[in-house]
């Protein structure tokens, strides 16, 4: 009898041949989440808190902090929005911001845009595939992770974006992959900066110093979650 540990590494070797996916799974007709994927409870594999998954609890300290980027070049509004980033580092160490510059029809173009990607056939998006975690673009379809880890349920795009690189072998379908998907990541990459800068001054530090340490690097990644058979047995990423 194969034990759980068994089965999720048969499950993460058929999900990584050719033609594997999450949606292609949920093609197939599946009724249940198949063991690589299944949760018994929301505090599991360390993904989450006690504090962060009780549903229970809608203490506002508990609540992901949101942090408005409007007017931060203003002098009035950056001292606020300094402090405002070092708090929600500090007592979090992530946060959401909004109005945050990227325009949102560019945000409506990278989402549609992408979804036809995902929706094509299958055939199509694995001529992108890769298990290479510095490929500059690729399409995946299970994250490698341990056999013992649950896998998210999704299929991804990622993107390592560079300035000027080669998107000689992106998609061509759909036609407006391309020229969206740089267009946001330049966009992206302006927010980028202007959010390390921000998170130097908030350390008391040249507004330069993080940017400097990270350099060029820019990732992003664009999940797609198919219908699930059992959500509550599942998460995303």
């Amino acid at each position: 009898m194969r034990t759980l540990q068994q089965q999720q590494q048969q499950d993460v070797q058929a999900m990584q041949q050719p033609l594997g996916s999450v949606a292609k799974l949920v093609a197939s007709g599946i009724r249940e989440v198949p063991p690589m994927f299944r949760v018994k409870s929301k505090i599991q594999q360390g993904y989450c808190t006690t504090n962060a998954c009780n549903d229970d609890d809608d203490d506002e300290e508990s609540t992901i902090p949101v942090i408005d980027f409007a007017g931060f070049h203003l002098t009035e509004r950056r001292p606020l929005i300094l402090q405002q980033i070092r708090r929600a580092s500090k007592d979090w160490g992530f946060f959401q911001i909004i109005n945050h510059g990227v325009p949102p029809a560019l945000l409506n173009d990278i989402l549609h845009t992408h979804k036809e990607f995902f929706e094509m056939p299958l055939e199509e998006q694995m001529k992108y595939y890769s298990k290479d975690t510095n490929a500059p673009f690729k399409f995946s379809v299970v994250p490698l992770l341990p056999p013992h880890l649950i896998q998210p349920w999704k299929d991804g795009l990622t993107v390592i974006y560079s300035k000027g690189m080669d998107t000689t072998n992106w998609p061509t379908k759909p036609t407006t992959f391309v020229d969206v998907t740089l267009r946001y990541n330049e966009a992206v990459n302006v927010l980028k900066r202007e959010l390390l800068g921000a998170l130097s001054e908030s350390l008391g530090l040249q507004s330069s110093f993080i940017d400097d340490l990270c350099g060029e690097f820019q990732k992003s990644n664009s999940n797609y979650y198919p219908p699930c058979p059992e959500p509550q047995y599942a998460f995303g990423a």
